[in-house]
């Protein structure tokens, strides 16, 4: 089998050699005019999709058998996606794309996907949450052994779009042309942004960010001090944050936490600090490192 360039020489849980591959990564794009933003969403040579709310995840289908990991190498256990992977993908093949959870509304959620990251093998992945995750491919690397990273994505495009993916774990992520319309769509339904792929560009392996594919967030970020954390037993509950105006942001609930659960230990991480507390609790977003 030929693998592109860019693939490390680390070996996967797997124990066949299996690449591990550094994705590609999207720039980020933050406008600032609204001619730029114009410009931004109407380039006619460019695929528009949705940022979605999950991981990175790249799939490896050889020897009869499908493999995921997270774009840091680490294993990924989402069996459903397995199975419908070596159901139906094609033998000698490398997907990327994106695993998503998705709330009562229908929209991709973190919270309902966070308790299935760290778990590391099957067996233990299955009966973690009710709903089972969704595999958004939006790339394919690899096709019957042979490398198509190379060509431009439009080709790929219709090489992924070919694939007889079937069931609802595994679907091809759509792309559209209208950048507008899309990030129209997004703002309304509370998603997370827009990412834009210019067609003839090849796939170009990471870790650096590449400006041929561009993300713009509508969702807001800032940077923050872990300043304190709580604990319920020897169960984490969550994190007291601080902005760099020196007063706390606010607490970072894990998933799952009972926010009103008596007896929590709270523990300062440094008491030579003095913060002004706002009573603030949200729920969890924070990503772990995959």
């Amino acid at each position: 089998m030929k693998w592109p360039r860019g693939t490390s020489a680390k070996r996967t849980a797997r124990g066949k050699g299996s690449a591990t591959f550094v994705p590609m990564r999207a720039s980020t794009f933050q406008p600032s005019s609204p001619e730029e933003l114009g410009a931004f969403l109407g380039r006619k040579d460019c695929d528009y999709e949705l940022k979605v709310d999950g991981v990175r995840v790249l799939a490896d289908r050889r020897d009869g058998a499908a493999s995921l990991t997270f774009r840091s190498g680490l294993p990924a256990a989402f069996p459903e996606v397995v199975e419908a992977l070596e159901g139906h993908a094609h033998e000698g093949t490398v997907y990327d794309g994106e695993v998503v959870a998705f709330d009562e509304a229908g929209r991709p959620s973190f919270a309902s996907l966070a308790p299935r990251l760290h778990r590391r093998s099957a067996s233990s992945a299955t009966h973690v949450v009710g709903e089972a995750v969704v595999y958004l491919v939006f790339d394919v690397l690899v096709l019957r052994g042979q490398t198509v990273a190379n060509l431009p994505l439009s080709e790929r495009r219709t090489l992924l779009e070919a694939c007889a993916f079937s069931g609802p774990n595994v679907r091809v992520h759509p792309a559209l042309t209208d950048g507008l319309a899309l990030l129209s769509f997004a703002k309304t339904h509370g998603l997370e942004g827009i990412v834009r792929k210019e067609r003839n560009s090849p796939y170009v392996f990471g870790p650096k960010a590449h400006p041929a594919w561009q993300k713009l967030k509508l969702e807001q970020e800032d940077d923050f001090v872990i300043v304190g954390y709580v604990t319920k037993g020897t169960r984490f509950v969550s994190l007291e944050v601080a902005s760099f105006e020196v007063r706390t942001a606010g607490r970072r609930e894990a998933p799952g936490t009972d926010r009103d659960a008596p007896d929590q230990n709270s523990r300062r991480i440094s008491e030579s600090i003095s913060f002004s507390l706002i009573s603030r609790s949200t729920e969890s977003d924070q990503r772990p490192a995959m």
